[in-house]
């Protein structure tokens, strides 16, 4: 909803001096129109009698933001500038190897400054609550933690539904699952398979049966190697709880049947992603 200037009783004048003082702050280095940025600007501000005090304090910030909205080479160099201090002042405590570090910074920079599938840049999100920098901390912060919980689960997931058996799972109850429910249950990986794009099939065969690794991926597909990882183990979760479903759905058991019968079939190396897409090339 676009908030009109005379909710705000006195801010032109107040919006005036503001922008001249924004536009002081960055004059030596970059320039936005200024009916661009009164437009940034208002459509930030919530009513009330503070909204002149919040912009009094971060309105050089949004100022910023809004040149990296709008790709100003000059004010993209700058935040970069300051999220390069702030990924050093944020990470040092998480004793991350540097090449981690550099992952983390790139990856805060495309989902801050370029976006993602479906989602602009996260820059147009800052409201000017606090500085500017505070914010980028928070964003890189949870970012960091998003991706050491997916490095943790890198491996299992990528040990799913492939050919690694795992030692001592051998169950008598449920191999008669597997010898009862086998066919059923190939039957519900080739569904959850096809129930997959195109691009998804690929992915996985590259990465599965061709070998290719995250890192070749990430250059090939042109994805940061953290996105690329995170959107192999999406894939693959989608497709065992797929299979699960679908396995359910065809014996007419329930889902934590269905779920020992994948588990069982995985441990004991009966269900195969990479054996299916060979089979299918």
């Amino acid at each position: 909803m676009e908030t009109k200037q005379e909710d705000h009783p006195g801010l032109p004048a107040e919006l005036e001096l503001l922008v001249q003082e924004a536009e002081a702050r960055w004059s030596g280095s970059f320039l936005v129109e200024r009916r661009t940025f009164v437009a940034y600007l208002t459509a930030r501000l919530d009513p009330g009698a503070e909204a002149a005090a919040r912009l009094r304090s971060h309105a050089a910030d949004l100022y910023l933001a809004c040149g990296c909205m709008l790709r100003i080479p000059e004010a993209v160099k700058i935040f970069e500038a300051m999220l390069g201090i702030e990924v050093a002042a944020t990470l040092h405590h998480m004793h991350l190897q540097p090449s981690a570090i550099d992952d983390l910074c790139q990856m805060t920079r495309e989902k801050l400054l370029v976006g993602g599938v479906g989602r602009g840049p996260r820059i147009v999100e800052y409201t000017g609550r606090g500085t500017l920098r505070g914010w980028t901390r928070v964003v890189l912060t949870r970012t960091a933690l998003n991706a050491l919980r997916d490095q943790k689960r890198e491996v299992p997931l990528e040990e799913a539904l492939l050919d690694h058996p795992a030692a001592d799972s051998y169950d008598p109850e449920l191999s008669c699952l597997r010898d009862r429910f086998g066919v059923a249950l190939d039957r519900a990986l080739e569904g959850a398979i096809r129930s997959l794009t195109a691009d998804e099939r690929l992915l996985l065969r590259q990465r599965f049966v061709d070998g290719v690794t995250a890192e070749q991926l990430a250059i090939l597909h042109r994805k940061h190697r953290i996105t690329m990882v995170r959107r192999i183990n999406g894939i693959l979760r989608a497709l065992r709880a797929r299979t699960q479903a679908l396995l359910a759905s065809e014996v007419g058991c329930g889902h934590s049947t269905a779920v020992s019968i994948v588990n069982m079939a995985v441990g004991q190396a009966h269900l195969s992603i990479r054996r299916y897409l060979e089979s299918h090339d």
